[in-house]
């Protein structure tokens, strides 16, 4: 199930994700869900990386 997020911009970073999300034809709300997800899968993968631990991204992808 989907969840509404509200968020405020500024202009050059909203043209920014547009143009990116255009680029990708993908709309801008998709664009921004997935550069989010990304962006915490790398967290995920390096903090597992300073620590030793194993992250089952398989199973992630299963959750979204």
């Amino acid at each position: 199930m989907s969840k509404d997020v509200v968020l405020h911009l500024n202009e050059k970073v909203h043209n920014l994700f547009n143009d990116m999300a255009k680029r990708e034809k993908r709309p801008l709300a998709e664009f921004i869900e997935l550069a989010a997800l990304k962006y915490v899968e790398d967290q995920l993968l390096e903090d597992a990386f300073e620590t030793g631990e194993d992250i089952d991204f398989d199973e992630m992808d299963r959750d979204f």
